[in-house]
């Protein structure tokens, strides 16, 4: 038996086309607003300000005790050495003993340091290379190994004899120049002009990130 087509007025379909077009643009909206335009605006500078300059000039310190002269040292062969039997009677040292005047005397002293200054993400790879080391290929097979910086002895904190300056000088910031030129409500990225000690003169720009993270902004840029 055929079956009969029951035959829709022009109308009606486009009526029905109508609603299932309005329905299907309604669903993109709400896609499109819990996607994209829900994305809340960065903090405003005057909220941030303070606390980014306190980070930018405590990473300072920070960064002379990484990738500068590092903390100071009893000097292998020195006075102080001798009397204090720093190294009673070793040859060759690959480490030397962290001065007893400094303020960090324990590895966790140089982590909380890093820790109060970058982002989690930042400061666990800086803190990895700095502290344990690391190892790449250097060619035909063969592997380059790089001890750590810092090593924590019963006796002491030791700073690595092949630690190099890698920055020699302190970046230094206009922070009356500081602006935020995008983010949102968890990171945030300001410029601002800088320079060297050794050359005024030359104003450079520089970008530094932040992050919000454990409730408060963190850098997560490094600032030399």
């Amino acid at each position: 038996m055929r079956k009969t087509r029951t035959k829709v007025p022009l109308k009606m379909r486009r009526t029905t086309f109508k609603k299932a077009a309005a329905a299907g643009l309604l669903v993109l909206l709400v896609l499109a607003l819990a996607c994209g335009c829900s994305k809340t605006p960065p903090p405003d500078l005057a909220v941030v300000y303070g606390r980014a300059v306190d980070l930018i000039e405590q990473s300072h310190e920070v960064n002379v005790l990484l990738f500068g002269a590092g903390l100071p040292v009893i000097p292998y062969g020195s006075l102080e050495a001798e009397w204090g039997m720093v190294y009673d009677g070793q040859e060759n040292i690959s480490y030397q003993r962290v001065s007893q005047q400094s303020s960090y005397q324990f590895l966790a002293d140089i982590q909380e340091a890093v820790e109060r200054v970058y982002a989690k993400a930042y400061r666990d790879s800086v803190l990895s290379l700095m502290l344990n080391g690391y190892m790449y290929p250097s060619g035909d097979g063969e592997k380059t190994v790089v001890t750590a910086d810092y090593m924590e002895k019963t006796t002491g904190l030791f700073l690595s004899t092949r630690h190099g300056i890698l920055i020699p000088e302190t970046r230094l910031y206009i922070y009356t120049t500081m602006r935020i030129v995008s983010g949102d409500s968890t990171h945030f990225t300001v410029q601002l002009d800088s320079y060297l000690p050794s050359s005024p003169e030359e104003i450079v720009q520089v970008k530094l990130s932040f992050l919000f993270e454990e409730g408060d902004w963190y850098l997560n840029s490094p600032t030399y």
